[in-house]
């Protein structure tokens, strides 16, 4: 019994400790829409490093007047994408603006840009990285990149580091187990008027709340300009809308659907959190309710006095909630 008890709390320790890792599973499909909203800079502050922290960011103030969106595209839909050899997924931004993008199972390179409208082309010659796959705690990268534009040359480096682990407060939301990822930059444009020089850092957080980041704040010089700058997820600023990740925050697959009986709920992230399943009928009365431990990869629940209809499945863990629906026959 003493076994049993020891075993169980060597497990509990682990998952109430896992680390975030980002993997290919977490990178954007055509169709995923990506919101952002820029914060007001007062107290902006980079974030401190190591394992085991608390960013508390709860105090910043989002400008809802600085929402930005992407909406991820297939290659084939970017206009020029033989002009960027790789290619295999692109977001286009508001307005008539696109990035160029090859993400794979080991690597997120962005190749280049497009604004078709003006015919103007921004090609990297020599690709950047901005994150390696997996990546963790401790992780790290180095590359080197260059582009050229209309007779503009860019060239510049990027290194990057899993340089902490901890919880992360923004505004009404308190989220854990998160990985900041640090970047730091340093490059020169070069045109016709001249050299500019820029740098600067960039920390961003993610977890298995959502694909994308959860919130980054960066501190950036150019030509000796100094600025700063703050974009939270919009999932959790609710003001600017919903449909910041179009698919679900958090990520399970049901099965079968429709059902009859029973239905198989699996988790891509079950190592993660402890998790509540929860099934709501169409007037939002709960109608079942389970409890999944953090080990667990799938659980089964139980249909059969369920009455023939449609009913939604929400997953919560404490930092991510995701919603599917089902049809019971």
């Amino acid at each position: 019994m003493k076994k049993l008890i020891l075993a169980f709390n060597i497990i509990y320790v682990f998952c109430a400790n896992a680390q975030y890792t980002i993997t290919s599973s977490s990178n954007p499909v055509v169709g995923d829409i990506e919101k952002t909203v820029s914060t007001q800079t007062t107290n902006l502050v980079m974030a401190t490093t190591g394992a085991n922290k608390l960013w508390n960011y709860g105090n910043l103030t989002p400008d809802l007047g600085g929402i930005s969106t992407r909406t991820y595209i297939s290659a084939a839909s970017i206009p020029s994408v033989s002009s960027f050899p790789g290619a295999n997924i692109g977001y286009k931004n508001a307005g008539d603006y696109y990035t160029v993008l090859k993400y794979n199972a080991t690597e997120r390179t962005e190749i280049g840009s497009v604004i078709p409208s003006n015919s103007n082309k921004t090609v990297y010659g020599n690709p950047i990285t901005h994150l390696t796959l997996p990546y963790k705690y401790g992780s790290g990268s180095s590359d080197t990149y260059s582009a050229s534009s209309n007779g503009v040359t860019e060239n510049g480096s990027l290194w990057t580091i899993g340089a902490g682990t901890g919880t992360l407060v923004l505004p009404g939301y308190t989220l854990t187990n998160v990985l900041l990822v640090e970047s730091n930059i340093t490059g020169v444009i070069t045109t016709t008027s001249g050299n500019f020089n820029y740098g600067g850092k960039i920390h961003s957080f993610y977890s298995a709340a959502t694909k994308f980041e959860l919130f980054s704040v960066s501190s950036f010089t150019l030509d000796g300009d100094a600025f700063m700058d703050g974009k939270i997820n919009a999932i959790y600023v609710p003001a600017a809308g919903i449909g910041t990740y179009a698919k679900n925050d958090f990520a399970f697959t049901v099965f079968p659907n429709p059902a009859k009986d029973q239905v198989t709920v699996s988790f891509n992230d079950y190592l993660k959190e402890e998790k509540e399943l929860v099934v709501y009928n169409l007037l939002g009365e709960q109608v079942k309710h389970s409890e999944v431990r953090c080990w667990e990869t799938q659980t089964t629940l139980n249909l059969e006095n369920l009455k023939p209809g449609i009913y939604y499945i929400e997953v919560k863990s404490s930092s991510s909630k995701g919603t599917k629906k089902i049809i019971v026959e």
